[in-house]
């Protein structure tokens, strides 16, 4: 299991940087089918994986920056709050609500810190989707 979920992470951290240089879908399919085999290995398949699959598909595809020319800080939260909710149907299968807040909390703060705090886009992308993916871990 460790293997597997070492080996998600790093496939999962360098197509969410592949979707921000290459291909959008790279990222919103990719570091999402990494996320989501890790899930798998907690909780099986069923139909609430299904359920973060689409929503998280839906919020690797936007920084919510709207008409804005560059994302700001607080545009950071909002994707660090969609990462992180976007698995709350997993509340049907067993997870526990405090464990989602809580790593709701590591990724908004994550998102915040990583892309802020470097100028470097490379750094940028390989820490937002290492969050993401490296967190699932948790649930």
């Amino acid at each position: 299991m460790i293997f597997q979920y070492i080996t998600n992470l790093i496939a999962g951290t360098l197509l969410y940087r592949a979707g921000g240089a290459i291909e959008k879908k790279m990222r919103k399919i990719g570091t999402n089918l990494c996320s989501v085999a890790i899930l798998t290995n907690i909780y099986g398949f069923n139909w609430e994986i299904c359920l973060v699959m689409i929503i998280q598909y839906f919020t690797l595809g936007t920084y919510w920056k709207g008409d804005e020319p560059d994302v700001l800080w607080y545009h950071w939260i909002f994707t660090g709050l969609g990462y992180g909710l976007s698995v709350l149907p997993l509340l049907f299968c067993g997870a526990e609500i405090g464990i989602i807040l809580l790593r709701t909390y590591i990724l908004t703060l994550g998102c915040v810190v990583v892309s802020e705090g470097s100028a470097n886009v490379w750094i940028e992308e390989y820490g937002r989707g290492s969050l993401m993916v490296g967190t699932m871990i948790m649930l």
